[in-house]
């Protein structure tokens, strides 16, 4: 599952789950009082938010008033608590013409999985404007018949002299605006994926400060601690976001000790309904990783140079079947310079590898450059070629309310692999969800997108927020 989690049999799978009873019980305990108003700040709101409908905890006997006075408010407290536990089902249909070179990867994949993961959101606001977050999770496969437990974020957010605010501890901060490329976001663990896994998204461990300075313009620092042993470990990325006509811009820069300074930029539009939004990066030296051979060998070394990268999307809502905004068309596209311009599976030919690379229990010491760059670490998801391009729709109550019809497409422009994805969305008035998507790969073979060789994908998912 997610990274930093802990990994454990079936024997020990009720263990999990009673940490997490514990705590709710543990919870109910400590935060006796009556729930208070909803937080009013909207920039101490967390990324990872709690739903609007979360449940309050209170104790026995006591209710919520609706018309509770300001001074009951400014002493109250309450545990918010909200959550999902969802099931998937995957299976791959894998092509028959499969090439002997490639065999033995494509079957590293399982061709059939189910997956249940249950999340757990608590959030503990206090009527200073201060509060805390935590959000578990705990996921089984089937496949491999084990289960992993996970901590995604867990933080404190502190309201310091109605001046400015900090945030500390495991977060996921929300610094781009594109979707599936996000070149300027220098902090993030986990990139942003074009068909959702289950889940909550993974959190950096760090302190990010927040001042704002009027309504037009907000100030950022965070402390990466990722990885800390001493203090010249820590990275700093400092952010400037400011207001234009019609536009926010913002303005991001890291540093770390001995590396490279590595700046971004970002910036959303809106003229009459379409929505642009881009990002660009000039990545240090060392950042990305490549390929280099000599002779029959071949070995993955470190980019030695700087690299831009820049990404663009745009978006409109359009009127359809009679209701206004019913359907949404965009498009993304992404700009790496420094990936492949050709496609790096063909030929097959087998090289030595400097660095064996593990391939489930088997250990690899030859086979083709593209299983060195996959499995040996110089590979980032549709960042392989220079060129991609992302286009989508999405349809509004398609075919019954409270449901949605999403059809996309991601290709690589430089080595002509596609992919395309159909997915079907639905949530009841109660929160049971169900999902059901369909995906299959096409162009140039074996490249990119088409190497794991199957022809069709198939997934169906069913779950409850509460």
């Amino acid at each position: 599952m997610g990274k930093g989690g802990l990994v454990v049999g079936k024997d020990r799978i009720d263990l999990h789950w009673l940490v997490m009873i514990t705590l709710l019980v543990l919870a109910q305990m400590v935060w006796t009082s009556d729930a208070n108003a909803s937080l009013e700040d909207s920039l101490f709101a967390s990324e990872n938010q709690v739903k609007s409908d979360s449940i309050p905890i209170l104790p026995m006997g006591r209710s919520v008033a609706s018309g509770a006075s300001s001074n009951d408010a400014a002493t109250s407290k309450s545990l918010g608590m909200s959550g999902q536990i969802q099931t998937s089902w995957r299976t791959r249909l894998v092509r028959d013409d499969l090439p002997a070179d490639l065999s033995r990867y494509v079957e590293a994949f399982v061709s059939q999985e189910f997956e249940t993961a249950g999340r757990l959101d608590l959030d503990a606001p206090l009527p200073d404007r201060s509060r805390a977050h935590l959000t578990l999770e705990l996921d089984h496969l089937a496949s491999r018949d084990t289960a992993s437990f996970a901590m995604r974020e867990a933080f404190v957010d502190a309201n310091l002299l109605d001046f400015f605010w900090v945030r500390a501890g495991k977060q996921v901060l929300q610094w781009s605006r594109c979707q599936l490329w996000t070149p300027a976001d220098l902090v993030n663990v986990e990139a942003p994926q074009f068909q959702a896994r289950l889940g909550a998204r993974e959190g950096v461990t760090g302190v990010r400060v927040h001042l704002p300075v009027g309504a037009q313009f907000n100030l950022y620092g965070f402390a990466d601690l990722r990885g800390v042993s001493k203090p010249s470990d820590i990275a700093m990325v400092g952010r400037m976001e400011f207001t234009l006509p019609h536009t926010e811009v913002g303005v991001t820069g890291r540093q770390q000790d001995g590396k490279r300074f590595i700046p971004a930029l970002d910036f959303s539009s809106g003229y009459d309904r379409w929505q642009l939004a881009g990002e660009a990066a000039w990545l240090a030296p060392g950042t990305l990783m490549t390929v280099e051979e000599s002779g029959n060998t071949a070995w993955i070394i470190p980019v030695d140079h700087r690299t831009p990268q820049v990404s663009l999307s745009i978006n409109r809502p359009f009127d359809a079947l009679g209701r206004t905004d019913r359907l949404r068309l965009g498009a993304e596209g992404f700009w790496n310079p420094e990936g492949e311009a050709d496609n790096v599976f063909r030929p097959l030919t087998s090289m030595n590898f400097r660095r064996p690379v593990f391939l489930g229990r088997d250990t690899i010491r030859s086979g083709p450059e593209a299983a060195l760059r996959v499995f040996g670490g110089a590979y980032r998801p549709y960042q392989l070629g220079q060129w991609y391009l992302m286009g989508y729709g999405i349809l509004a109550d398609a075919p019954v309310t409270s449901s949605s019809l999403k059809l996309s497409v991601l290709g690589n422009l430089s080595d002509n692999s596609w992919l395309g994805l159909v997915e079907w969305d639905w949530e009841s008035l109660h929160g049971l969800t169900v999902g059901l998507s369909a995906s299959t790969p096409f162009g140039a073979y074996p490249a990119e997108f088409t190497w794991t060789s199957e022809w069709l994908s198939l997934r169906a998912d069913l779950g409850i927020r509460f």
